[in-house]
């Protein structure tokens, strides 16, 4: 049987630093084939090289057994391949129909009628119960993502790639995404797949290839290997034993709320974080978590209701206020509210001492500030110079 697509000795470098090495995959009719590997393996350059948003600088790629050469997205889409991004490309002033039928709208001039009514079906099979009209700046992470899924299915692509699809999403909606995904390879579509959860790749993949520092470790059939044997084809070294959970003895509370409330998103909130521990707040999409955090930060403004930092009320906080107390704030959607897409890393690791009121230092002392930053969370490539937006979402997330 002829594979779907094939990519064989793949290299690529960006600036000087070499992201993928000697590079093969494979993908087969059916199957869903998982990509692994820690951040910044070389996963995200692989897809893009796969979707035609990255050029290899050497190897080449076989489409149903004849060679291609992807210059852009419209090339792998006309070679039957869909993408479904980690960071979500949809257009937020559009509604739900036509971020679907972008790309994909054919010769023939629709209405929104028309649109919404060929889109449905799609949204159904995905499990999207938002309507089809909706502008998708109103639709809440989760559903963003279900777009994307459906966009991807609309296409009929016979090759789908999945980069981490079920970061937003509950419990409820990764269940409907294996429905949708077990659907799909019954029909002969093979799905390229990425995701840091075992659960997942033990509840879908047919086959695993490992991915480390850019180097091609492997390829698996998944049922044949344990997690175990995975991480250590991912890290390089033999797990001796599973890390212990930490033991912590929480100290003197940090940070109080009480009776928070924003109207319409959430009422009556209470809770304490002591020092040296951690504390979850858990609930479904459109619970009121996110809201919740914005609030306490700054971000948004609260009904009523009381906020105490170390003991101390905090009047009226702002997100400069609580970063001059100590207070950090990691955005869902980071690439809109977290980072400065097109600044360099060191400038997005200055910006939180700038905005407390440090003052101005030379580009030297800026690399220095934050190179020991930089190996403590294990950013790669370890360059402060590389534009942020280069990095691999994982990565932009530290």
């Amino acid at each position: 049987m002829v594979d779907l697509l094939t990519a064989q000795h793949i290299n690529k470098s960006f600036s000087g630093v070499q992201v993928l090495r000697d590079v093969q995959f494979s993908l087969r009719a059916g199957e869903v084939h998982a990509l692994l590997g820690e951040n910044g393996a070389g996963k995200s350059t692989l897809l893009k090289t796969l979707f035609g948003m990255h050029k290899p600088d050497s190897g080449t790629l076989t489409v149903n057994g004849q060679p291609v050469t992807l210059k852009s997205p419209r090339d792998a889409q006309e070679q039957g391949i869909a993408m479904i991004h980690q960071e979500l490309a949809l257009i937020p002033e559009l509604t739900v129909a036509q971020n679907v039928l972008l790309g994909n709208e054919g010769r023939e001039v629709l209405n929104y009628a028309q649109m919404e009514a060929r889109v449905k079906p799609f949204l159904n099979q995905v499990g999207l119960t938002a309507a089809p009209n909706t502008p998708v700046r109103r639709l809440t992470i989760a559903q963003q993502q279900m777009v994307e899924i459906a966009r991807a299915v609309a296409r009929r692509a016979k090759i789908i790639i999945m980069d981490e699809p079920t970061s937003s999403l509950t419990t409820h909606e990764i269940e409907q995404l294996y429905r949708v995904v077990r659907e799909l390879t019954a029909s002969g579509v093979g799905i390229i797949y990425v995701s840091h959860h075992f659960d997942e790749i033990e509840a879908l993949a047919d086959r695993v290839t490992v991915l480390r520092d850019g180097n091609y470790i492997g390829t698996v059939n998944q049922r044949d290997v344990t997690q175990n044997q995975l991480v250590s084809m991912m890290v390089g070294r033999d797990l001796v034993a599973q890390l212990e959970p930490p033991q912590r003895s929480p100290g003197e509370v940090r940070l109080e709320v009480e009776d928070l409330t924003r109207t319409g998103a959430f009422e009556n909130i209470s809770l304490r974080v002591r020092a040296g521990e951690v504390v979850t707040i858990a609930g479904l999409i459109g619970a009121g978590r996110t809201e919740v955090l914005r609030v306490i930060y700054g971000a948004d403004v609260a009904t009523t209701g009381q906020i105490r930092l170390e003991g101390q009320t905090v009047t009226r906080p702002t997100p400069a206020t609580m970063m001059q107390r100590g207070v950090g704030f990691i955005a869902e959607d980071r690439r809109n509210h977290g980072i400065v897409p097109d600044a360099r890393v060191s400038v997005n690791m200055m910006l939180t001492s700038w905005a407390k009121g440090t003052v101005s230092v030379r580009e030297a002392d800026m690399r220095r500030l934050v190179e020991p930053q930089m190996q403590q969370l294990g950013i790669r490539p370890a360059n402060p110079n590389q534009i942020i937006r280069r990095l691999s979402g994982a990565t932009n997330r530290k």
